[in-house]
């Protein structure tokens, strides 16, 4: 898509961040210029074939990924004697916050899940009534959306809203965390960051359903080689992501750059909070998330992280474990022979994003 849009420019032409082709030439005959508009149209087309191509990839995956987790809701795990963990239990959390003070209502400084579960409800719902009074328009629709995916989130068994906050500005999006479990007493944690498209309306519901599955898998990985059952899964959408795949956001790194200080906090907070000294954290970082949580790792986070994977990655600024704070025994990277993203993970370098992923494990 980007060589479409580099053969534009090149040519004379201004190209939008909507795709459109404008020309930027003067003067000329008519036929010169009506060579030119066709031209353009041209150009048009041409990018808008690309954008249409990496957008079905990417629905493509999503289609494969569905398919290949559909059936884990109808798993079923034997009960273990003396274990009186239900087995729906989960814990998945979205870190979108916006460090607010540590008094703000539903802060995780308490540990006390119940009540932080409550007051950001209670949030929430204060906000769904102050955004359905605002004018129609995209803002209140993206808003109500926001607000529809955490209910919607919610819905999935043994969910808490472990953090969300009001934006200062109505058109910014709604940050918001879920658990699937409760990861302030919980000797296992994970933390999955999303990636690109990952905002609230579109992935927390979604999210926060695999989280309940993460658990219920972890779960059962536990019981067969006797560790603790009491896990949590963490889905933390706690940063803007780039809209879309064919987005001039997702080629640099402002986003993740923004994003980083904002995980770091979400995991300080969440260590802060825990009854639970002995827990172990893990940190997922999927995609784009995954560059936002190498920078996070080298701001400081890995002294918060007890493992870290990082998946489906571009890159995650670093060209070794080391150079994020994680080691060979620590550190994972995982990716597929088909995923359309080893070709951008290759133009790591050119990016300033440290080495090719797949070659830094």
């Amino acid at each position: 898509m980007l060589d479409a849009v580099s053969d534009a420019r090149r040519d004379g032409f201004a190209v939008g961040e909507d795709y459109t082709v404008t020309d930027r030439s003067t003067g000329g005959s008519r036929q010169q210029r009506a060579a030119r508009l066709g031209q353009a149209q041209g150009h048009a087309d041409f990018i808008r074939h690309r954008v249409g191509a990496l957008l079905a990839t990417d629905r493509e995956i999503a289609t494969r990924v569905s398919a290949a987790t559909q059936g884990l809701d109808e798993l079923a795990f034997e009960e273990v004697p003396g274990v009186d963990t239900p087995a729906e239990d989960g814990v998945q959390a979205v870190d979108f916050r916006q460090a607010p003070p540590p008094a703000a209502p539903g802060g995780m400084s308490s540990g006390d899940i119940d009540a932080i579960d409550a007051a950001n409800r209670a949030l929430l719902q204060d906000m769904l009534a102050e955004y359905s009074r605002l004018p129609d328009g995209q803002v209140k629709t993206d808003r109500l959306a926001d607000i529809a995916g955490i209910q919607e989130a919610l819905r999935v068994p043994d969910s808490h809203l472990i953090y969300v906050a009001k934006p200062d500005d109505p058109a910014d999006m709604i940050p918001a965390v879920t658990a699937v479990g409760d990861p302030f007493t919980a000797d296992h944690v994970s933390v999955t960051v999303p990636g690109v498209s990952g905002t609230t309306r579109q992935t927390i519901a979604t999210m926060t359903q695999e989280a309940g599955d993460l658990r219920r898998e972890a779960q059962y990985v536990a019981r067969k080689v006797g560790e603790s059952t009491n896990v949590a899964t963490i889905a933390w959408v706690g940063y803007q992501p780039p809209p879309v795949l064919a987005s001039w956001d997702t080629v640099d790194d402002d986003l993740a750059q923004a994003g980083a200080p904002k995980l770091e906090a979400f995991l300080r907070d969440l260590q802060a909070g825990s009854h639970n000294p002995g827990h172990t954290t893990a940190l997922f970082g999927h995609s784009y998330g995954s560059l936002l949580s190498g920078i996070a790792l080298k701001d400081g986070a890995s002294s918060l992280v007890d493992n870290a994977v990082l998946y489906g990655s571009p890159g995650f600024d670093a060209t070794s474990p080391a150079k994020l704070g994680m080691n060979d025994h620590n550190f994972f990277v995982m990716t597929t022979p088909d995923d359309p993203i080893r070709y951008p993970a290759r133009l790591a370098p050119l990016h300033g994003w440290g080495s090719d992923p797949n070659e830094i494990i």
